[in-house]
């Protein structure tokens, strides 16, 4: 949920930027920042989890699941 709103959130707040039709910044700092966000809030929630379960926190290795985590940067490179 809160990653998607961030992501989403980046092309509303650059459309409403612009001044006189042009981006007074470097857009290509915008998806470098929005990354950089969702990259915080995932170590938040990872660092959470971490502290709630200890050393019984689990990451899974499995090919039928770990083939599945380079869909979403596929399909953002396609995208922009």
């Amino acid at each position: 949920g809160m990653l998607t709103c961030v992501t989403r959130s980046q092309g509303l707040l650059m459309t409403a930027s612009k001044v006189g039709g042009k981006y007074p910044y470097n857009v290509a700092t915008i998806p470098l920042l929005a990354e950089f966000c969702k990259l915080l809030v995932s170590l938040a929630f990872l660092y959470k989890e971490h502290k709630e379960k200890g050393h019984n926190l689990q990451i899974t290795t499995a090919w039928s699941s770990v083939r599945l985590f380079p869909i979403p940067s596929i399909i953002y490179l396609f995208h922009n």
